[in-house]
């Protein structure tokens, strides 16, 4: 029993320190959390606002991909930014896009 309560004290005490070592990773991950939830939620406002926080949460990770090198992550977080950008138009101007589809439409006519 002892060993137990001492080994989950010292596991307390490694994410403590990590959480003091590295807050920003964990706001990130809490906000892509809060991001996830709401992006599915049936509230247009909620869907809209849980994409915005997933463009500041990834966009923090994308750039600390981008200064370690991390070209898969770097590629990864960028599409979800396209991903979540377009998300955020879909949900709040749904016909944003016509004017695009229409221009490629017209391109693949007149091939």
């Amino acid at each position: 029993f002892f060993r137990t309560t001492m080994n989950i004290k010292n596991n307390l005490n490694k994410l403590i320190q990590d959480v003091r070592s590295r807050p920003l990773y964990w706001l990130t991950m809490v906000t892509a959390l809060m991001g996830a939830y709401w992006s599915s939620d049936a509230s247009a406002f909620y869907r809209g606002l849980g994409f915005l926080v997933w463009i500041g949460s990834n966009g923090y990770l994308l750039i600390k991909f981008y200064e370690d090198k991390n070209i898969p992550m770097v590629l990864q977080f960028g599409l979800y930014e396209i991903c979540n950008v377009r998300g955020t138009l879909n949900n709040w101007f749904p016909e944003w896009d016509e004017p695009i589809e229409h221009f490629i439409d017209s391109i693949i006519n007149l091939l």
